[in-house]
């Protein structure tokens, strides 16, 4: 029987192709390359399970998107259309872009006139995209790290719409080998946590808060939290936990690895204590344990070896965070 690596493994590798296919994609135009590492993403990110929304919809789509700009004949579009269905699932959109795409080739496919079944998933999705543009929480999807400017984008959409030769926008493209680029804008956030979570991969917002609720709906973590002035907040498979104000910040340093010395410098002595005190009491009874038994005190105060805990929060408050 083959051997996988565990989920954050599989992640990071995945994060690594997607990044390795995108530049060869937009550097050197070289897609045979950038699909070998594309596919291989996500292989990685579907196999043996899939990995937590939105990784495996983010492969999807950065895969069909290469493949969009070959495709020729019926069944490139399927398996294209295949990708986008995936990309465009998991009961969140990863943006409007996508959903663009996916419109583009259902409309393709409906020309060839062997798809009588496509205007139900046409006026689906469409209305789909007018709810996640009219909702006002997805106002901040605006796209300030966008791969391509507005204009190529909207050449681009036309070009998959009419299946014209994609050679002639050869070059136009910016460099970016940011795999969350143009899903959404506003500062970068992280999902952080315990165990072997990557830290390090930058994401929109509304992708990285949507990444811990999945963490936790699917059984990956056991508390959640979100770190961001009065969105902040956490959460376990019982509910919202109610918890002191800074309760958030206090889970972001314990994962930053923030000493004794440094927790005490940002609360103060006397503060620090009493927050921990009062996180350990809100959290024993939703993760029915003890209070002792959930962050554990020392030169590094650490949570429990078997409590999973991820997080989202900005970049920028991540890189705050002390460390000693």
């Amino acid at each position: 029987m083959p051997t996988y690596p565990d989920d954050e493994c599989r992640r990071r590798m995945v994060f690594q192709e997607l990044k390795i296919g995108l530049e060869l994609k937009m550097i050197t135009g070289s897609p045979v390359r950038a699909q070998e590492h594309l596919e291989r993403a996500h292989s990685l990110a579907t196999a043996p399970t899939p990995l937590p929304w939105p990784t495996p919809q983010v492969t999807a789509y950065r895969l069909a998107h290469l493949l969009l700009r070959s495709a020729k004949h019926e069944a490139d579009l399927r398996r294209i259309e295949a990708l986008l269905a995936m990309a465009n699932d998991g009961g969140r959109l990863l943006g409007p872009q996508p959903v663009c795409v996916h419109l583009a080739v259902l409309h393709r496919l409906r020309a060839m006139g062997r798809s009588a079944d496509l205007e139900g998933q046409i006026g689906f999705l469409f209305g789909a995209l007018v709810d996640y543009i009219r909702n006002s929480r997805t106002i901040e999807v605006r796209e300030a790290n966008a791969l391509q400017g507005n204009a190529l984008n909207l050449l681009e959409l036309s070009a998959y719409f009419l299946g014209a030769e994609y050679d002639l926008l050869e070059g136009l493209d910016v460099v970016h080998g940011d795999p969350h680029a143009g899903l959404g804008g506003g500062e970068p956030w992280l999902v952080v946590g315990t165990g072997k979570i990557d830290a390090s991969v930058q994401m929109p917002k509304h992708l990285a808060i949507g990444e811990v609720h999945e963490r936790l709906d699917t059984g990956r973590a056991d508390v959640v939290f979100i770190h961001e002035g009065s969105t902040s907040m956490i959460k376990t498979s019982r509910g919202i936990v109610k918890t002191p104000r800074h309760a958030p910040r206090l889970l972001a340093m314990i994962c930053h690895g923030t000493g004794h010395n440094g927790l005490e410098r940002a609360f103060s002595a006397h503060a620090f204590r009493k927050l921990v005190e009062r996180t350990r009491a809100a959290l024993a009874q939703p993760l029915g344990r003890e209070n002792s038994d959930i962050i554990r005190s020392g030169d590094r105060y650490a949570f429990a070896d078997d409590i999973r805990v991820a997080g989202a929060l900005p970049s920028r408050l991540w890189r705050s965070l002390p460390t000693d």
